[in-house]
Formats: structure tokens, sequence, C-alpha cells
């Protein structure tokens, strides 16, 4: 659309700094490998929508089908959720027994981990959200699979992305202010590093909204 924009140049800047940077860790070959990896899949599905999704209406479609996807992924989450089993794991690449903390099953599907399952249900929701105008049964359904994602993820992690996603699309009717909110963010920020004994990124370790945090800190 329009040739290459600012963001597109954004996304090669951090896929050059994605490579670049893996020289500085002592496995560079390990890391290099990762990092490539990485870069693959993001730039890869980035560019692609860029081609393929290019009008208001492309983007509905991608949000329906998305919504149409994730219900079975829910409904496998939700059976090892129940029964302690992951179907995926006649596929390969995942265990068949998922992992249990805390006395709570921590069902990840066909993803690598329970959290990563989680985050995927949580980042799709303002997808599916966007649908509620137009296609209110489809929105009900994306909704469902992927609160039922999150829930049967049994993570914090994917839990604070759904309410991050859910405060972010209720502060649409602010749009044309979020040069303030950006400068208020950062100066929140700034003033809980001035307070706190650690970093301010740590924060997030500190959040244990499911309570299976594995160190007692939150990191889940």
């Amino acid at each position: 659309m329009g040739g290459i924009n600012t963001l597109d140049k954004l996304m090669v800047v951090w896929a050059a700094w994605a490579v670049i940077s893996s020289l500085f860790h002592k496995d560079i070959l390990a890391v290099s490998v990762n990092r490539l990896g990485l870069v693959y899949n993001a730039c890869g599905v980035y560019f692609l929508l860029r081609v393929f999704c290019q009008s208001l209406d492309d983007v509905v479609t991608l949000c329906r089908i998305t919504a149409i996807l994730l219900v079975p992924v829910s409904i496998e989450m939700l059976s090892e959720k129940m029964t302690g089993r992951n179907l995926f794991s006649v596929f390969g690449g995942v265990e068949e027994s998922p992992e249990i903390r805390e006395g709570r099953i921590r069902a990840q599907g066909p993803f690598a981990h329970s959290i990563l399952a989680g985050t995927v249900g949580a980042v799709c929701l303002p997808f599916v959200l966007s649908l509620w105008q137009q296609r209110r049964k489809e929105a009900m359904i994306g909704i469902g699979s992927c609160v039922t994602m999150v829930v049967a993820s049994a993570s914090s992690g994917p839990i604070v992305s759904a309410l991050a996603a859910i405060g972010a699309m209720m502060l649409w009717r602010w749009h044309n202010q979020m040069r303030l909110f950006r400068w208020l963010a950062v100066l929140g920020y700034l003033g809980l590093d001035l307070v706190m004994k650690a970093p301010a990124y740590y924060l997030p370790s500190r959040i244990d909204l499911a309570g299976g945090a594995q160190d007692g800190t939150g990191r889940d």
C-alpha cells in the first residue's frame, strides 16, 4: 500500500538489531539460530499481511477467520484442562501430559508452553471483539474461544495481556489524545522507577493472578 512506510522500516531495523545483538551473547551460534527463527516468523507474518491485507474488508475477513480457527484450539485446551491429556501430542512437538503447578493443569494445546497458548488467546481478543457491530455471532464465538484459552492456560501473563487489550480498546474514544496518554505512561514509569527498590520493569514479575507463581514472585 503506497510503497515502504515508517512501520516497514522499523520492522527491518528491529530485525537487523535482533540478529546483530546475538553477537553479544556467550553462545553466539545458538542465539543466532533462535533470533533468525524469530525474525523469520515475525517479518514473514508482517509482510504477508502487508501484501494481502490492504482494505478494511480484508481486515474484517482476517478477524472472522481468526474467530473460527480458534474454536478447535480452545475446545482441545478445555479438554486438556479437564482430562490432563494433550490431544495435540499425537502430532509430536508437545508432551501428552501438560504441566501441573499448584494443583492446576496448565493447558498448552499445540503451543510450546501454556503461557504462549494463553497469550495467543489474549492478543486475538481485540480482533474478535472488533467484529461485535457487524458480525455479532462470530464475535461471540471468538470471544468464548479466546477467554477459554486464557483461562485454560492458568497463567498470569495471558490474563494481564487480555486485560491490557480490553483497556486499550476502551481508550479508543480518546484516540485523538493519545499523545497525552503516552507521555503520562512515560512519566508513570519514571515515577515507579524512582520509588521502587527494583527496576520498574520488574513490576510484571510481581503480578500473580493465576495463583501459580513458581517461586512466589509472581513470574508466571
